[in-house]
């Protein structure tokens, strides 16, 4: 494994069979009421509209900066699970880094849930996310790229995928999810960008 740059925005999308393999243990926490943590989630939120480029753009004009998609009403629609559903593998997350990671974060987006536009501004620094999609091609990760300004969208495959970007202070890295199928994600910061190896 190369190290990370640190300060460098990227988006890696990767397979690492040693840390993915045995996680759908953790997609039965989805099933049980108990472990819901928050519910966003309304089927009949318009997600073409939420994540597109024309409400990027108005976001950016009329807010500024949006650090979590909850600091806008109706950016905001999934289900948020208790730390305690996933944070155990924080341990595993950080020994195949190399480094020490802080869960972040446990959620499912089930049939036209999504992540809307935002930067995670106030906590600079790389991200790791567990995903998994029920189909192939019907969820995805979007971001604006900080350079190009181009929006890109990554369709994720079926079953387990590891997607990992960073997030620098000064240049916003916007992004959001959406899905048209059960996507769950399992969030990871890793607390030491300059240590961290690259899956």
């Amino acid at each position: 494994m190369s190290q990370a740059q640190p300060g460098k925005q990227h988006v890696q999308h990767c397979h690492d069979a040693e840390l993915l393999c045995g996680l759908d243990r953790y997609l039965r926490a989805i099933t049980e009421p108990d472990n819901i943590r928050v519910c966003r989630y309304a089927l009949t939120r318009d997600i073409d509209t939420a994540l597109s480029r024309a409400r990027l753009a108005d976001l950016r004009a009329r807010v500024g900066d949006i650090v979590a998609p909850k600091d806008v009403p109706d950016n905001d629609n999934r289900i948020v699970y208790h730390d305690r559903c996933a944070a155990p593998l924080a341990a595993r997350v950080g020994e195949r880094v190399g480094c020490e990671v802080k869960h972040c974060g446990f959620f499912w987006y089930p049939y036209r849930g999504f992540s809307g536009w935002h930067t995670n501004s106030n906590l600079a620094g790389e991200r790791i996310y567990l995903v998994w999609s029920q189909e192939a091609g019907r969820s995805f990760f979007r971001y604006r790229d900080p350079q190009s300004r181009k929006i890109i969208t990554h369709w994720h495959p079926s079953g387990w995928e590891i997607i990992r970007f960073g997030v620098v202070a000064e240049r916003q890295f916007w992004h959001c999810v959406g899905s048209y199928t059960n996507r769950v994600s399992i969030g990871f910061r890793v607390l030491d960008s300059i240590a961290a190896k690259r899956l």
